[in-house]
């Protein structure tokens, strides 16, 4: 079994794939180097890699109670989870069963980024409640990461594209309609491939007009997840044909 074991949660084994390490440690670089000192002229070296490393600690909890809120809605339609991963792009809950009717996905699938949203929210109640004249202005920085973070979680996921979970949104309001789980496979994954090969030119089309650059390789290389994740998702479901 590929990952680091970090421990359980409500019986749940948490992992660490190898891809995370790298990005765990380019988020707090850049959080310590770029992000806080932004907002926090004046702090000390120590104090920014302090606030970068809780930060990057958070963000990795927001990850977990997203992966945890699919976990826990699957047990109570039955599924269990096999584990939790923490990889290069985010996090995955692995689950046992697919889940067994269009009402099981879509609330399985939507738990994610309402968990997301959620904790967004709680992060701009935290910033509101320090943004007075004797708020910390560390604990301010560091709600409006979590929100905003969050928030990115709670809306990239809603894109209606496989693995996120808008693509399952979407499969479970087809397979609701067409009654045909490989059916609405098939069509959900199509659109998934269609907005993933969108991506992917993007990337290119500002690779030759803004020359090479790390933020116009992102979209490639997202575009190229979730091309290959659509195309296994259809493969795992469609009926065999010798």
């Amino acid at each position: 079994m590929t990952g680091l074991g970090i421990g359980r949660l409500f019986g749940i084994p948490l992992r660490l794939d190898i891809s995370w390490l790298p990005m765990a440690g380019f988020i707090t670089w850049s959080l310590a180097t770029s992000y806080f000192p932004m907002f926090l002229s004046g702090q000390t070296g120590i104090a920014s890699v302090a606030l970068a490393l809780l930060g990057t600690v958070c963000l990795f909890a927001s990850l977990i109670a997203h992966e945890l809120a699919h976990a826990l809605t699957a047990r109570a339609f039955g599924i269990s989870t096999a584990r939790i991963t923490l990889f290069l792009f985010g996090g995955v809950a692995m689950m046992r069963a697919e889940p067994p009717t269009p009402k099981a996905e879509f609330w399985i699938a939507i738990a994610g980024p309402v968990m997301s949203l959620a904790l967004a929210l709680l992060a701009g109640a935290g910033s509101f409640l320090t943004s007075g004249p004797n708020g910390a202005r560390a604990a301010l920085v560091l709600f409006d990461f979590l929100f905003i973070v969050n928030m990115i979680f709670a809306l990239f996921n809603l894109i209606p594209a496989f693995p996120m979970d808008g693509g399952r949104v979407l499969r479970a309001a087809l397979w609701r309609q067409t009654r045909d789980v490989v059916r609405a496979t098939r069509h959900a994954t199509g659109i998934s491939q269609v907005l993933a090969l969108g991506a992917i030119f993007y990337g290119f089309w500002r690779v030759w007009n803004e020359g090479v650059a790390l933020d116009a390789f992102w979209p490639i290389l997202i575009g190229g997840f979730i091309f290959v994740s659509a195309r296994r998702v259809y493969l795992s479901v469609r009926p065999y044909r010798p």
